[in-house]
């Protein structure tokens, strides 16, 4: 199987410097995770330019790392879920330029809350330089999301999570998705099966909505996966959040934001079966492809 999002694991996250990522990953493969996309999260500028560098030397040498996903920091304020607002960025094509150049051909996907800075050309420049743009972590609408996805963008951070969910005047991103789905046009989105970030009947909703009648899913099964993953309940960090994982829930301490969670590819394809997912759909949903090397 292939995850996408994936932040860490036994122990480890990814963001860590001093991380060795053969023990997240190594759990992870004894759960049936083949390939990852290693996703880095919110910090100093300074220091995710670092860590891209660090990831992507590492990444080069290894048939197992696809590249690196960013999650942040162009995302909204309003929609920021567990990243540190403080570190927050507006996108400009020096950042991405930065980035580039860190990366040195391994950044394969980036989220980016279409709302912020001139979306349509950052979208053209990155798809320009042969990485993926995703939508999330906004407060788009309906109308701002669709132009984000006729500019280039070809992918859904973790659907429903930390965006407008559907309303009946206020469409959102959701809808605007779908609509360029049912089109025909190239689309994914992520799912974080794992019965905490969204139940079995959204599950259901959203392998009908984007899956087409010749029996091909857009949806792609992912882990989103944080150090706990793998562990015992308890204490964590997530970037610099500390997080309190309990019944394997990973919260922010104190409150009730979701902060990844602790969710392996083979409980992620349970969860779909359980729910009702056909098989041949779900082994399509945890096999995600068609981007990478």
């Amino acid at each position: 199987m292939i995850d996408i999002h994936c932040h860490g694991g036994a122990g480890v996250t990814f963001d860590d410097a001093s991380a060795d990522l053969d023990v997240a990953l190594n759990m992870h493969k004894l759960h049936g995770t083949s390939k990852h996309c290693i996703s880095l999260i919110t910090a100093p500028w300074e220091d995710i330019l670092k860590n891209v560098q660090r990831v992507s030397q590492v990444a080069r040498k290894r048939a197992d790392i696809l590249g690196i996903h960013l999650e942040g920091p162009f995302i909204s304020s309003e929609a920021k879920g567990a990243h540190d607002q403080q570190h927050l960025l507006i996108p400009s094509k020096v950042h991405l330029d930065e980035l580039l150049e860190a990366a040195d051909g391994q950044l394969l996907h980036i989220t980016l809350a279409p709302e912020l800075g001139d979306t349509r050309s950052l979208i053209k420049h990155l798809r320009d330089a042969g990485v993926m743009c995703a939508i999330g972590h906004t407060a788009a609408d309906y109308n701002t999301t669709m132009d984000a996805l006729k500019a280039g963008a070809t992918h859904v951070t973790h659907l429903f999570n930390a965006m407008n969910s559907i309303h009946h005047r206020v469409p959102g991103p959701i809808l605007a998705a779908y609509d360029y789905f049912r089109l025909g046009n190239q689309i994914s989105v992520e799912l974080v099966c794992d019965g905490v970030h969204v139940l079995d009947p959204i599950v259901r909703l959203v392998f009908d909505m984007f899956t087409n009648k010749q029996g091909q899913t857009a949806v792609v099964l992912i882990t989103d996966a944080m150090s706990a993953a793998g562990m015992n309940d308890g204490n964590y960090e997530l970037g610099s959040l500390s997080v309190t994982v309990t019944d394997s829930k990973a919260y922010l301490t104190g409150i009730t934001t979701l902060a990844g969670s602790t969710l392996t590819m083979s409980n992620a394809v349970q969860n779909a079966l359980r729910a009702g997912i056909e098989e041949e759909l779900v082994v399509q949903a945890s096999h995600f492809a068609p981007y990478w090397r």
